[in-house]
C-alpha cells in the first residue's frame, strides 16, 4: 500500500508508456503538477480513479496508453 491508501505501485512495468524525450522535458513539471493537484483534491483514490486520471493526463499530452 502507497501513501495514499491504495494498491497502485507507479513504477511496476504495466503502468509504463514511452513518452518522446522533447515532449516529456517540456511538460513534465505542468504534469506533475496536475497530479499532485489530484492527489490534493482525493486523498484516498481509488485504483480506478488514479489508471483514469493518467490516462486523461497522457491523452492531453497525445499519448495513447497500453491499458
Amino acid at each position: 500500500m502507497n501513501e495514499y491508501g491504495n494498491n497502485v505501485n507507479i513504477h511496476d512495468p504495466k503502468y509504463l508508456t514511452w513518452w518522446e524525450a522533447s515532449s516529456h522535458r517540456k511538460n513534465a513539471l505542468q504534469y506533475n503538477l496536475q497530479w499532485e493537484n489530484f492527489f490534493q483534491k482525493n486523498r484516498n483514490p481509488t485504483t480506478a480513479a488514479i489508471l483514469e486520471h493518467r490516462k486523461y493526463l497522457m491523452n492531453k499530452q497525445g499519448i495513447k496508453t497500453n491499458y
